[in-house]
């Protein structure tokens, strides 16, 4: 899995983008989140085995104080 939480990793990029796993329905059933770009992101997607789908999503920062 990538970096958890959209964290920073070391001197690496903030990772800003989540895979979502689908059901055959496109309901989410399950969120890998931690890579720094779409394609990144979409390609470790492309490496998941016995899922029906999977959508790239931009993670977005909490409101917060």
């Amino acid at each position: 899995m990538g970096i958890p939480n959209g964290v920073i990793a070391g001197d690496g990029p903030t990772a800003t983008y989540a895979v979502v796993v689908t059901d055959p329905a496109g309901d989410a059933v399950e969120v890998h989140r931690g890579w720094a770009t779409p394609d990144a992101a979409d390609a470790y997607a492309r490496t998941l085995g016995h899922i029906a789908g999977y959508r790239v999503a931009p993670l977005r920062r909490a409101a917060g104080p």
